[in-house]
């Protein structure tokens, strides 16, 4: 598959999760600080689901994975900060690592977005689809 039939991939991917997905804050809706989880099956079966920035990552991270159209080391969550956003000290992205570039999948933006244009993140760390308890440090990269 061409890089350019993988970004295609990942345009229906994002829309169609996007389309499906409300923002609520983990604590609002589990009454934690923090909740990690995928929305999967409730996206393959065109059900709306409720979450944050990192339920929205990994839910697209995992359909991703399940396509088998990349390798799960070139899936990850990126952990960041938007540059003035005071209300979201930390924000959590699908991060895609393709062969010429590495693009985001964000509630916050309206697409698939090259990382090279997100010049307003400053990136921490990503963790990776292959092995979740790797941190790798992105903060070079800023």
């Amino acid at each position: 598959m061409t890089e350019e039939q993988i970004l295609d991939q990942l345009d229906i991917i994002y829309n169609k999760v996007k389309n499906l997905f409300t923002y609520v804050g983990d604590f609002d809706q589990f009454q934690t600080s923090e909740d990690f989880r995928s929305y999967k099956e409730m996206v393959n079966n065109n059900l709306r689901f409720k979450d944050d920035c990192d339920g929205f990552a990994i839910t697209c991270g995992d359909i991703i994975n399940d396509l088998q159209i990349l390798n799960s080391s070139d899936i990850s969550v990126g952990v960041c900060n938007i540059h003035g956003s005071n209300d979201r000290p930390n924000h959590a992205v699908c991060l895609v690592y393709l062969p010429t570039k590495t693009v985001a999948l964000d509630h916050l933006a309206y697409e698939v977005t090259d990382v090279r244009d997100l010049t307003y993140y400053y990136w921490f760390y990503d963790i990776p689809f292959n092995n979740t308890g790797v941190h790798r440090d992105l903060s070079q990269e800023n």
